[in-house]
């Protein structure tokens, strides 16, 4: 573990009680927001695909991906949110796909 974040660790320890607790449902509330954000993003990928007659796991290339990247964008979505649109994407493609 890096020193900088042991010592944050132990800091967090000496503070104990409340602080701790505070920090930790933080975290948690972090999480669960990027655990949405990831079901929504996937709910919307899949939906492409399957409206596109794809397999969303198995039967993508990376022309595809390049269509719905272009779709997302011309929707309105700035840059930004079209790349964190992306984020759930490349992450449900693990070893399925090496084109996302």
């Amino acid at each position: 573990m890096p020193a900088g974040v042991a010592g944050q660790e132990g800091h967090r320890r000496q503070l104990g009680g409340r602080h701790s607790r505070r920090w930790n449902g933080s975290r948690d509330v972090e999480e669960a927001r990027t655990s949405g954000l990831h079901a929504y993003q996937l709910k919307r990928w899949f939906g492409w695909c399957e409206g596109h007659g794809l397999d969303p796991l198995l039967g993508v290339q990376r022309a595809h991906v390049e269509l719905y990247i272009r779709g997302l964008g011309e929707s309105g979505l700035l840059d930004s949110s079209v790349t964190t649109m992306m984020h759930g994407v490349r992450g449900s493609s693990g070893s399925h796909t090496s084109t996302v």
